[in-house]
C-alpha cells in the first residue's frame, strides 16, 4: 500500500474506517440483543466484546479525525487501537472453539466478521498513510 498517493490513502483510510464503525455499531447491536437468550458464560464475552467495540468506537472516530487533520499521533493511536482490537477479536474466537454451536453463533456474528476484515483492511491504509505522514513531516522541518 505504500505504492499509494497520501490523498488516495487518506480516502481509503476514511471509507474503511466509515465501514469498520458501521460494522461495529451493528454487531454491538446484535450482541445487546443477544444478552438475554444466551447462557453466563457467554454473556461475560459478550459484555467483554461489547466494551472492547465501544473503546474502538472512540479510537475510529480519533482515527479519522487524525486522518483528515494531518495528525500522526492520532493516526498512531488508532493504530495502536485497530492491533488490539484486532488481537482481542482474535483471541475471543480462539477462546470459543469448545463452546456448542448456538453459543458459538450468539457470538461470532456476521457483523464479528466483518469487523475483524474491515480491521485488516483500515491496518493495510492507516499504516502507511502513517509513515507518509511521518515523513513528510521531518522533510518540511
Amino acid at each position: 500500500m505504500c505504492f499509494l498517493g497520501i490523498e488516495t490513502l487518506r480516502f481509503l483510510s476514511v471509507i474503511f474506517s466509515l465501514l469498520l464503525a458501521i460494522c461495529n455499531i451493528s454487531g454491538i447491536c446484535v450482541s445487546v440483543n443477544n444478552l438475554d437468550n444466551c447462557s453466563k458464560k457467554v454473556q461475560v464475552i459478550l459484555l467483554t466484546s461489547l466494551g472492547f467495540d465501544t473503546f474502538m468506537n472512540l479510537a475510529i472516530g480519533l482515527g479519522i479525525y487524525g486522518v483528515i487533520r494531518n495528525i500522526v499521533t492520532c493516526i498512531y493511536v488508532f493504530i495502536c487501537t485497530m492491533i488490539c482490537f484486532f488481537v482481542v477479536k482474535i483471541i475471543v474466537a480462539k477462546a470459543i472453539v469448545n463452546f456448542d454451536d448456538k453459543e458459538m453463533e450468539q457470538i461470532v456474528t456476521i457483523w464479528y466478521q466483518f469487523d475483524v476484515v474491515f480491521t485488516g483492511f483500515c491496518l493495510m491504509c492507516a499504516a502507511p498513510l502513517s509513515l507518509k505522514l511521518a515523513e513528510k513531516q521531518t522533510d518540511a522541518v
